[in-house]
């Protein structure tokens, strides 16, 4: 029995000790990582649904301060101000006539971080423009 027992003029930790703290501190990271990457994925999508908006806001006040037909889409003829966040791409156009109803929209917004899902902006079926997640 006395074989196991430290001796005194030893000092450290025991190998069953040291792989204790390891399978721990393992267990810990692997639930970590996990959540991370869960997490940053949800905030690609919201930044696609947050452009979208943003998009189509700044859409209807250029429609509103002009008077006819508008087609805005890819990075080219977006609306005046607006900026896309980074690793987000905007593909399509849409089309509003002079009352602000879409006759038009084919209009997509892709995160390179996110869910295989594009936030779109559509028709929903009366005219009006709704941003949504597909």
């Amino acid at each position: 029995m006395g074989f196991f027992l430290k001796k005194r003029d030893q000092q450290g930790f025991t190998l069953i000790e040291l792989l204790v703290v390891i399978a721990i501190i393992g267990t810990l990271a692997a639930i970590g990582i996990s959540n991370y990457l869960s997490y940053k994925a949800k905030g690609a999508d919201r930044a696609e649904l947050a452009d979208a908006a943003n998009f189509l806001t700044l859409a209807m006040a250029e429609l509103a301060d002009n008077t006819g037909n508008f087609q805005f889409g890819e990075s080219s003829n977006t609306p005046a101000g607006f900026v896309a966040s980074p690793d987000v791409t905007l593909s399509g156009t849409i089309t509003l006539d002079a009352t602000g109803a879409i006759t038009a929209s084919d209009i997509n917004f892709e995160h390179s971080g996110g869910t295989t899902d594009d936030a779109t902006i559509s028709d929903d079926g009366d005219g009006n423009a709704v941003v949504s997640k597909q």
